[in-house]
């Protein structure tokens, strides 16, 4: 459809819904729990905060759950007062809902939401870890495997992808985050929303950006605390990644939990209205983070739920996800005079756009399991997510040790080795763990004949040393050793940051103790770092324009060797340093990247152009501004490294 059609159709729509069919709109629901103790209400949240306080034990709060239930809504959503959910993981359930949704008066279909971020039942590496890859068209191919299973499942909105740039380690949502560098972010979000459009069979799906704007900048690195951060720096580090998916043509922006310099973010007008919109040219509808709506009550920045609501919605937030806060006083509020119900059709109206767009009022959902179990987890898919995992792993120190060579007794160390929920880690609820293979499973069964492979735990996350002497005593017969440390499933993610970034437990001791090593380590490496099983020469670096012209464009080249003896592939990356500018600018600022792979002695040489209005800034007054000047040009293999050269912009 065109959009005038889809204007039309709208309109058409519009003037036979009710007040509350619009408000149902731009009300997200998840499932409700339902107690069926007598005199009890299921407080899920209150009853694991009592036991954690010592006030119910913890045999008390598991007689409690079980004695819980879920109810789908199904009647709210017969009534046309729910027009998006969220939340719901087992198949058969979302398809009652979403039938539940076409016996409403105008049978408006449903947008099912789920946070899709490393996968659907396919999981893939954290989102952190792919960045880590250098190669945004392995987020293409995540893309491509979720949106199949999901789209079977009768999922049509993606709750991501996450583009918060983040730099403190600290946070615990660092890890579904595309790290710290706003150009790599900012490629990774044009990628991930262009292959969500890609009408590829399975047809384009409706993705969402997500946290707007600077969740990542949390303080202390404390998840959902106060942010306060300069505009300009908002602007240069915290914006790009959601620029590139604004213009990308990204359907849905999640507005943020927390406050932005004073303002939560769900009811900032300048954040969601006039920068969003009317600045950045966002065309889709704004949804808010779970329950951020009500939670203005507790940011103390609205009196109560109502006028919480009353503020979200005129500040630009158009659909509430499970606050309720829409559905409960957004009637009343237009009845009292105290808000015009234009404001809910203009709400309304962005959600109807994007289900019209999508065709799916012309799309029927059919539940078929045997179709989804031929999908979903397909050997085809998981072998897609082996080869996406392979290209995620950073080698940080070698020292003639891998690849490994005619090793027969190796020992396998460490709790997490055997961990299946573990290593699938967090932001997985649409998995199974498991089907996961643990370290110790995948070893077994895959090593060369005539290799044996031993397992004990010897330590684990917590402080326990019980296994310290067995394990150090089998390590002097190995002949190699797979020690595997780090985090529990739970110990990162929302909610879950961290104080302390040393291993947990008595990780750090063993190893420490297996090294030979009487102190403490904490190697710090730049960014971009990582090693291969072969070693790379870069040499002839040139500028072939080394004079530019604010309508042209930097072009230079590099010659990249592979020096070793083994195939390897490499990350050729290209900063830049304004040497003088009105404002402090970085030091090294990542521009561009290319992933080469080469054979034994093989050489490529590898090309860049830098159009002149990329060298530009946000000034004082946050206006992007390139002046003429000096500037620095390195190519290398990480951002501390390379060779260097200079070039002017006229």
């Amino acid at each position: 459809m065109t959009h005038k059609e889809i204007e039309q159709c709208v309109d058409a729509l519009m003037e036979q819904m009710t007040l509350e069919e619009k408000i149902g709109q731009i009300n997200q629901a998840s499932p409700a729990t339902v107690c069926t103790l007598p005199g009890v209400e299921a407080d899920i949240d209150s009853w694991v905060t009592e036991m954690m306080e010592g006030k119910i034990s913890e045999q008390k709060l598991q007689e409690r759950l079980a004695m819980c239930e879920e109810n789908l809504r199904l009647d709210e959503l017969e009534a046309g007062e729910i027009g998006c959910f969220v939340n719901l993981y087992d198949d058969a359930k979302l398809a009652q809902v979403i039938a539940a949704s076409k016996k409403s008066r105008l049978q408006i279909p449903l947008l099912v939401g789920v946070d899709v971020i490393r996968g659907y039942r396919t999981i893939f590496p954290t989102p952190l870890a792919m960045a880590s890859a250098w190669n945004p068209k392995l987020h293409r191919k995540l893309v491509k495997t979720a949106k199949k299973e999901a789209i079977v499942s009768g999922v049509n909105w993606v709750l991501g992808p996450m583009l918060d740039v983040a730099r403190d380690g600290r946070w615990g949502r660092i890890v579904e985050s595309p790290g710290e560098d706003p150009y790599l972010a900012s490629v990774i979000a044009k990628e991930m929303v262009e292959e969500y459009h890609a009408d590829d069979g399975d047809g384009p799906m409706i993705c969402t950006a997500k946290h707007f704007a600077a969740y990542g900048a949390a303080s202390g690195g404390q998840d959902y605390n106060t942010v306060s951060i300069s505009t300009r720096q908002l602007y240069e580090t915290y914006l790009p990644p959601f620029r590139a998916a604004v213009d990308a043509g990204v359907d849905c922006v999640m507005s943020a939990f927390h406050d932005l310099n004073g303002i939560p973010c769900v009811c900032d007008k300048e954040l969601l209205t006039d920068l969003l919109r009317d600045e950045m040219g966002f065309q889709g509808f704004v949804v808010s983070d779970t329950e951020a709506v009500k939670q203005c009550v507790s940011h103390g920045i609205s009196g109560d739920e109502a006028e919480a609501a009353k503020m979200s919605l005129l500040a630009g937030n158009d659909v509430d996800m499970t606050s309720y806060d829409y559905r409960n006083y957004l009637k009343k509020l237009v009845e009292d005079g105290q808000l015009e119900e234009e404001v809910i059709h203009t709400a309304a109206r962005r959600v109807l756009e994007k289900k019209l767009e999508y065709g799916l009022f012309d799309k029927e959902y059919v539940y078929d399991p045997e179709k989804i179990r031929k999908i979903v987890l397909s050997e085809e898919h998981r072998a897609i997510a082996r080869e996406v995992a392979r290209q995620t792993i950073v080698l940080l120190k070698n020292e003639d040790v891998l690849p490994v060579r005619e090793k027969k007794r190796i020992l396998v160390i460490g709790e997490l080795a055997d961990d299946k929920e573990a290593l699938t880690g967090p932001w997985a609820f649409t998995g199974d763990s498991g089907k996961t293979v643990t370290i110790v499973e995948g070893l077994q069964k895959n090593a060369p004949e005539g290799t044996e492979i031993s397992y004990v735990k010897g330590f684990g996350v917590h402080d326990s040393r019980e296994g310290f002497a067995e394990a150090l005593e089998k390590a002097e017969n190995a002949d190699f050793i797979v020690a595997v440390a780090g985090e529990t499933a739970f110990m990162s993610g929302e909610a879950a940051s961290r104080a302390d970034l040393h291993l947990s437990g008595a990780q750090e001791e063993f190893l420490l103790k297996l090294a030979g090593i009487d102190v403490p380590i904490e190697p710090l490496y730049p960014f971009g770092y990582g090693l291969s099983y072969t070693t790379f020469q870069y040499s002839e670096l040139e500028v072939l324009t080394p004079e530019i012209r604010l309508d042209s464009e930097l072009n230079c080249r590099v010659k990249v060797k592979n020096t070793g003896d083994c195939f390897g592939e490499e990350i050729v990356q290209l900063y830049i340093h304004d040497k003088v500018a009105g404002c402090v600018r970085p030091v090294k600022e990542l521009k561009r990247f290319m992933k080469i792979a080469l054979q034994p002695g093989e050489q490529k040489e590898c090309e860049f152009s830098l159009p002149a209005a990329e060298l530009g800034y946000y000034d004082r007054s946050c206006n992007y501004v390139v002046e003429p000047g000096t500037f620095d040009l390195y190519i290398g293999s990480n951002s501390s490294e390379g060779l260097h050269m200079e070039f002017k912009l006229k």
